[in-house]
């Protein structure tokens, strides 16, 4: 067995709050690491650190960028034991999201819709 580790937060960015605002829900971001010390964050976010936009898979750090900045954040951290398979799996996973980043993109919009389809029951 192994572990996965995900780490939810809330920021004070203007997508956090955009995100809260729409949700309501306790958290706005999610990131994903497989290692104990949360070296490298995989999440969707800024690609630059600093701007809205463009954002998309990315490689974060809790040393760098955002989370650098910030003293206090709120967040969660889960660890979810899975088998050697599927640690190797969702770190396949992860990297060809990673090596094939700039053909995803976040859309707001899209999510918004999202949520309030689920809101509604559709």
């Amino acid at each position: 067995m192994k572990t996965i580790y995900i780490l939810l937060t809330k920021s004070e960015t203007i997508l956090s709050k955009i995100v809260h605002f729409v949700t309501a829900d306790a958290y706005t971001h999610a990131s994903i690491a497989f290692d104990k010390n949360l070296q490298t964050l995989y999440s969707s976010s800024r690609k630059n650190g600093r701007t809205l936009f463009p954002a998309g898979p990315c490689a974060e750090s809790l040393h760098s960028g955002y989370y650098k900045r910030q003293t206090q954040i709120p967040c969660a951290v889960y660890e979810l034991q899975v088998s050697d398979e599927t640690f190797e799996n969702a770190k396949k996973e992860v990297a060809q999201i990673m090596e094939n980043a700039q053909k995803y993109h976040f859309n707001i919009i899209f999510y918004y819709i999202l949520k309030v389809s689920q809101s509604v029951g559709l």
